[in-house]
Formats: structure tokens, C-alpha cells, sequence
């Protein structure tokens, strides 16, 4: 409606056949269930987001709001031996709320985040579902330098902060996924005019780690370094 609000919103229905994986298992840490049935869902969403540009600052914020409703809906479990087997549940319900931040300090400074709140329950228990989160939240503040030379288009750094809170590895909410804070740095820079970068990145630098579904810890502290090239036709 104006030049600096705008709204969305969408309904739909979904059919999602089971994968794969689900149906046959890997024959070590997923177990087959052939008789899965197809999930059935209708969804609703909607979002309102604000942009403003004033000298040397500019942004935006939206926030948006979601619900999906699913009948049939596949959910595993861990079984005795440590393993996930999938099942259909009579109904499943996933609400939320996710707010998006952007802002800049001219074109050198730029500033991320994100927060989102789920709930996602198992209907005829209102138990959470497992392995899903309840917040999820992340900051990540960005230093560019611009052109520099004709050759060196850009040099940038980041810093990010990562939240995922607790979660169940279980439908009985029994067995407690603890929340962790996870730090990660990167750095990179862009040549002849972004056709070439070079990236280097520290994911978990404190080595949180955290665990899997199965109670196995995760990789921690991973270290990534790329390489792109882009040719312009």
C-alpha cells in the first residue's frame, strides 16, 4: 500500500509422499517402514514488511506469522537399539512466529537477524515434536571495504552468533536435546569485480558440538574454505 509497507500472504494444501529413506531405512541408523501413508497438510502464512532508506542508513524488518496443519503426519522415533524408525501420527499441528531484521551503515556495515519461535505439536498428545526446536535465533554483523583497487572489488569479515534451543529426541518429550550457542567468524574477498572470491570460515569455534538425534555429538568446530569463479556472458 505504501512505498515502504507492504504486506504478504498465501494459503495452500500439500501432498508430500514419504521419501525414500523413510520407506526402506539405511540398514544401519534408519529402519525401514514400508507402510508409510502420504501426509496431507493446508497451510496458512502471512507477513508485513518495513523498509527505510535515510542518508547513510538503511533497513528493513518483517515479521510473519505461519500454521500448518497435517493429517498423517510422518514422525520418528528413536527405538532401543539407537536407531530412528518413521510412523504416521493421526495429526500434527506447526505454528510460529519469525521476525527478520536488516539494517546498513552505508555500504560498509551490514547487520543479520533472525528470529523464530515454532510450536510443533503432536495433536492428540500436544506433545512437541522431536527434533524440533522452539527458538531458533541468529546475529551476524558484516564489515565490507568496497573497491580497493581494479583488481580487489571487495574484502569483508562477519562475525555470527547461532541459538537453537532445546528440543526432544523422543514423542514422549522424555529425552532433552540441550540448547547451545554456537560462534562462527569468516572472511573473503571479491576479485575482478566479484568474477572470482576467495572465502575462508570457523563454524562452532567454541566447539559446542551439541548432539545428534541419535545422542552422537555433532562435527564441532569445521573449518570451510572456497572458491568461486562466475563468468558473465
Amino acid at each position: 500500500p505504501l512505498e515502504w509497507l507492504s504486506f504478504r500472504g498465501s494459503v495452500s494444501n500439500g501432498y508430500k509422499l514419504p521419501s525414500l529413506l523413510q520407506l526402506f531405512g539405511n540398514r544401519t541408523t534408519v529402519v525401514a517402514s514400508p507402510g508409510l501413508i502420504p501426509e496431507r497438510s493446508l497451510a496458512v502464512d502471512g507477513a508485513v514488511t518495513a523498509r527505510g532508506h535515510r542518508k547513510t542508513l538503511s533497513g528493513y524488518a518483517t515479521v510473519g506469522a505461519f500454521a500448518t496443519w497435517v493429517d498423517d503426519m510422518i514422525r520418528f522415533r528413536r527405538t532401543a537399539q539407537s536407531q530412528i524408525k518413521y510412523e504416521n501420527i493421526a495429526s500434527g499441528r506447526n505454528r510460529g512466529v519469525e521476525i527478520e531484521l536488516r539494517g546498513g551503515l552505508t555500504h560498509h556495515f551490514v547487520l543479520h537477524g533472525d528470529v523464530t519461535w515454532t510450536q510443533a505439536t503432536d495433536e492428540a498428545t500436544g506433545n512437541q515434536l522431536p527434533g524440533q526446536p522452539e527458538w531458533v535465533a541468529f546475529a551476524q554483523p558484516e564489515a565490507h571495504s568496497g573497491r580497493i583497487s581494479k583488481i580487489v572489488s571487495d574484502v569483508m569479515g562477519f562475525f555470527r552468533v547461532l541459538y537453537v534451543g532445546k528440543s526432544y529426541a523422543d514423542p514422549a518429550n522424555l529425552v532433552v536435546l540441550v540448547a547451545r550457542t554456537e560462534l562462527a567468524v569468516g572472511t573473503g574477498v571479491a576479485l575482478f569485480e566479484g568474477r572470482l572470491g576467495l572465502s575462508f570460515r570457523v563454524d562452532d569455534l567454541a566447539d559446542v558440538r551439541g548432539q545428534d538425534l541419535l545422542g552422537f555429538p555433532l562435527p564441532g568446530r569445521r573449518y570451510t574454505a572456497r572458491l568461486t569463479a562466475r563468468h558473465r556472458w
